[in-house]
Formats: structure tokens, C-alpha cells, sequence
């Protein structure tokens, strides 16, 4: 297969009914797909549905479209999320309204994404777990769009940036708008010359 879009979207066990154990991911063949639109939307890792550790171990290596792949998902506690993202050029969404637990960890190559849009928006849904999180590890090299990245994720507190660039960003309106709970946040590696799109 080529595109994986919607392929678990809300997957879930019915009520009543159950599984012997977890759904290992491992085992699927994604060493071709390169469209992965809403693949896990609405997913539960933090469940019996799904081995959330099985998900580093899917090959994702041709994918460039991550829109949405993990809108509304539900991750555990000190989960640590590795997959290759080295050739993925969009990630509009890809957690809009996901729930983050707590000490959550994203370890991903985004020197390729040109586009962010609303990628945090809405995160951590009604639960509000997740206070802060480590975004060390991404780059934004050549992102131009990054508009409501972070729009009302109202329970974040701390922002971690390491060495996100912002040099060929023009527009990133509403990045922070409705953060109402942030307070510590460093944007010394932001560069903003470039936006025409103001910041809220």
C-alpha cells in the first residue's frame, strides 16, 4: 500500500467486548506508504487497543504527509515518540486535540515540514494532563507556515525550544493565542524578520 489515511481512525474495542492483548504495530508493512492522513486519529495508546511501543517500530520511512496522523490520540505517561519523519514535508494537525501524559517526549525529524499549522492545537482535549512538554528535538528549517501551532492548549505551562528556526516563516498568526496557562517560554532561537502574518 501506498497511502494509510484513516486506516485506524477511532479505532476502538466495543464495550462488552474485548482483546487478548494489545494490537502490535510491528508487524504491519508500511515500507511504501507515503500518505498517512488520520492514520491513528482518535487512537487509544494508553489503553488495550493498541502496544503504543509498537508504534516507533513502523517502517515510515517514504512518508511525506503526516496530516493529522495523531488528532485526538491518546497518549501514556513517559512515552517517548521516535518515528521517522525525515522525508515528511507536512504535519498540519498531526496532534490537534490529542491528550499528552505526562512527561511525554517527542523525538522526531522535521528538518523537511514546511508546514505546522495548528500542529498542537487544541492538545490535551478535556483531560488537561500534560503541563509540559520537550520539543528539543525539532527543527523548523524550512517551515514557512506555523499558524495556531499551539492554539488553546490551555493547560501547558513551559514550552521547551532548542533549536527551532524560524528564518523562512512568514506567517505564524495565533501561535500562542488562548495559552492561557504559559508562563515559561524562551524564543531567543526565534527569528522574525521574516513574518508578514502578525503573532498573537
Amino acid at each position: 500500500i501506498t497511502k494509510a489515511n484513516f486506516m485506524f481512525a477511532f479505532a476502538h474495542v466495543p464495550i462488552g467486548s474485548s482483546i487478548d492483548k494489545p494490537i502490535d504495530l510491528s508487524i504491519l508493512d508500511f515500507s511504501n506508504v507515503t500518505s498517512m492522513e488520520e492514520t491513528f486519529s482518535g487512537c487509544n495508546f494508553n489503553g488495550n487497543v493498541f502496544d503504543a511501543n509498537s508504534l516507533n517500530k513502523i517502517d515510515t520511512n517514504k512518508v511525506t504527509n503526516m496530516t493529522g496522523t495523531f488528532s485526538s490520540a491518546n497518549f501514556p505517561d513517559n512515552f517517548e515518540l521516535k518515528i521517522d519523519t525525515s522525508n515528511v514535508t507536512r504535519m498540519y494537525e498531526m496532534f490537534h486535540s490529542s491528550n499528552f501524559g505526562n512527561g511525554f517526549k517527542l523525538n522526531i525529524d522535521t528538518s523537511n515540514v514546511t508546514a505546522m499549522n495548528s500542529m498542537f492545537g487544541m492538545a490535551t482535549g478535556m483531560r488537561h494532563r500534560c503541563s509540559e512538554i520537550d520539543l528539543s528535538n525539532l527543527v523548523g528549517t524550512k517551515v514557512t507556515t506555523i499558524n495556531a501551532m499551539f492554539f488553546s492548549w490551555k493547560s501547558i505551562t513551559k514550552l521547551k525550544f532548542m533549536d527551532f528556526s524560524t528564518t523562512q516563516c512568514n506567517s505564524m498568526g495565533q501561535f500562542f493565542e488562548n495559552c492561557s496557562a504559559l508562563i515559561d517560554l524562551d524564543l531567543n532561537n526565534f527569528d522574525m524578520s521574516y513574518i508578514k502574518s502578525g503573532v498573537n
